[in-house]
């Protein structure tokens, strides 16, 4: 009965070394697969939190008028998604600002040619006002000159009369004296 106790005892403790074994080979395992599971964690975690980030960076930049900003989008998820979505916008809107701006400038510059416009014209109307002045000034002495000659025409008409008047009788009186 000893000898089957031993051979059950050596049998056990067999199993028992083999058990522990096994249970060490699962633990290691255990052990890898959670280390693998971690590592996969933090790489996913890392990514996601810099495409996040990114993204983050852009709007901020966005935010205070800084459209020069660029990122490199990392990732195939829907964050990754997000931050292509981001860099397309940011770039639409960089354009469309750079648009505006040329636009402005050609409203400035436009502005600029028509107030400079108005400056020629408003100098070339005082200009002609000044010669119209001066037109009325001329015509009112060639007025005032017509009416003295009409006035000593009137009067050297009537001068005129008068010396045809005295001619008239000074002959008369001389053919009475003939006679």
């Amino acid at each position: 009965s000893d000898a089957g106790f031993d051979q059950l005892s050596a049998k056990l403790a067999a199993r028992a070394t083999a058990a522990q074994k096994e249970l060490g080979l699962v633990a290691a395992v255990l052990g890898v697969l959670t280390g693998l599971a971690m590592w996969l964690m933090y790489t996913i975690t890392r990514a996601t939190t810099q495409s996040v980030g990114s993204a983050l960076r852009l709007a901020e930049a966005v935010a205070t008028g800084d459209l020069t900003t660029t990122i490199e989008p990392s990732g195939r998820d829907e964050v990754g998604q997000l931050v292509r979505v981001l860099g397309t916008m940011n770039g639409s809107l960089a354009t469309m600002v750079s648009g505006v701006r040329a636009n402005a400038d050609g409203v400035a510059t436009a502005s600029a040619q028509i107030a400079q416009g108005n400056q020629d014209l408003s100098q070339r109307t005082e200009e002609q006002a000044s010669a119209l002045q001066e037109t009325s000034a001329t015509m009112e002495e060639l007025d005032a000159t017509v009416r003295q000659n009409a006035e000593n025409a009137r009067q050297a008409n009537q001068l005129a009369q008068a010396a045809a008047t005295v001619t008239t009788e000074g002959g008369s009186l001389m053919g009475r004296v003939v006679e």
